[in-house]
């Protein structure tokens, strides 16, 4: 079993830095020679991975950059940037220190003029690190307007995408329309399943379809128009009449003449690929699945154990996605360590005699615990400790509790804060 843990090592090992955002924005800017005869390059960011693609560019783009900023959740204790400042701002909520910094760096391209190019460095938790809503609505009346939507409605995420880019100067294509016309070039690490560009960080630099209208629609299907406060009502209604413009769709000048670029360098695919490229070199047949994480967590790890019943020996299974977490009780944990201890509670023990299976997050951080972990490790020496320490799994379901769990047993995977984030990822190796 602990050869078998040392190749599950070396898988994520393999998958992590396959997702490396410096990694990833050097390659492509190597790759791709993007100076051409810009008088002037601006570097901007907003992301989890924000600091180390910045990282990335000014490696190879080096003196050739006028000056950048970058929105980042967390300040690195050793920054090694040289023309790139970093700036703090806020995640997951939207924060007036994150709404600051953001306005700062609308000032900074609205100095790039029609010879300049604003390279654009996105990823995961881009949507709350870069926020600035539209002029006259407060943070205060968007965190309400959105905690409407989440906590009081049914409503699905591309709903909440639609009024969370009219409600902003900068979602929704609002970004590239700010900076023509200089020309956009955005590098994209994908934290969305299916990397749909219109929904990663709310689509700052692509082409939006919805409208004000539909924007409406969705407050008044949930029944929230005398709900929500003035300065929105306001704001949508202004739109609604033609006062000011819609979002820019796939018509506008902007994104004509290959004035702006959106090209995704990394995503929860690009992890996979590297993860199975990994078993094959060891040694195992390989099954890998995309998008299979998805959906409620116990769910998904029951459909999960029944695809590890059928697997022949020598078979690693590989999965990608991102699960959601019904709340239940009161303990800590994350969709991660959830899938791990419901998959140890679903599987025949006969079979976990010859399974290992880790199930992390590539932030690093899965869901809301004491200290930082990137998810669990499965096995059955994992459900003999269990046993021997008489914990009972079902109460720490029960209590959404699988932090506690695992921790008691020493079974977590802590990698620490990687940078990045493209979802998560599942490994069940059998022997």
């Amino acid at each position: 079993m602990n050869n078998t843990k040392q190749n599950l090592q070396k898988i994520i090992n393999q998958a992590l830095l396959a997702i490396d955002p410096e990694k990833l924005t050097a390659d492509f800017l190597n790759k791709n020679n993007i100076i051409g005869k810009y008088k002037h390059i601006y570097v901007i960011g907003f992301g989890k991975a924000g600091y180390k693609m910045a990282l990335g560019a000014e490696k190879i783009l080096g003196k050739k950059i006028t000056k950048g900023l970058v929105n980042v959740p967390n300040l690195p204790r050793n920054n090694k940037l040289q023309k790139i400042k970093l700036q703090k701002a806020c995640h997951p909520l939207p924060c007036q220190t994150g709404f600051i910094n953001s306005k700062k760096i609308l000032t900074l391209i609205n100095s790039a003029k029609s010879n300049d190019l604003v390279l654009c460095l996105i990823s995961g938790g881009g949507s709350a690190l870069f926020t600035v809503p539209a002029k006259g609505i407060t943070l205060k009346d968007l965190a309400k307007t959105f905690e409407l939507l989440v906590k009081h409605t049914s409503a699905t995420i591309q709903e909440i995408n639609i009024i969370r880019k009219h409600l902003s100067q900068v979602k929704g294509g609002q970004l590239a329309k700010t900076i023509y016309p200089a020309k956009t070039i955005s590098l994209i690490i994908s934290d969305v399943m299916d990397s749909h560009l219109p929904s990663i960080a709310s689509g700052p630099t692509v082409p939006d379809p919805s409208t004000f209208k539909q924007a409406w629609q969705v407050l008044n299907k949930y029944k929230l128009i005398n709900k929500i406060p003035d300065s929105v009502k306001k704001h949508l209604q202004l739109g609604l009449n033609k006062k000011i413009p819609d979002t820019p769709t796939s018509r506008d000048r902007v994104f004509k003449n290959k004035k702006v670029i959106n090209k995704i360098i990394g995503d929860n695919n690009t992890m996979l690929k590297a993860a199975t490229s990994e078993a094959k070199k060891i040694g195992y047949q390989t099954i890998s699945m995309s998008n299979f994480l998805q959906g409620e967590v116990r769910q998904s790890a029951k459909e999960f154990v029944e695809l590890i019943k059928k697997i022949p020996p020598n078979t690693c299974l590989i999965a990608g996605g991102e699960t959601v977490v019904k709340v239940r009780g009161q303990g800590h944990g994350g969709r991660n360590q959830e899938f791990a201890l419901t998959i140890l509670k679903l599987i025949p023990k006969n079979l976990l005699k010859n399974i290992t299976l880790a199930s992390f997050g590539t932030d690093g951080i899965d869901g809301f615990c004491p200290q930082p972990v990137a998810g669990a490790l499965v096995n059955y020496n994992t459900y003999k400790k269990s046993q021997n320490k008489s914990l009972n799994i079902n109460h720490y379901l029960n209590n959404n509790d699988s932090y506690t769990f695992f921790k008691k047993l020493n079974s977590h995977i802590t990698t620490g804060p990687t940078g990045t984030n493209v979802g998560d990822i599942v490994i069940a190796m059998k022997k």
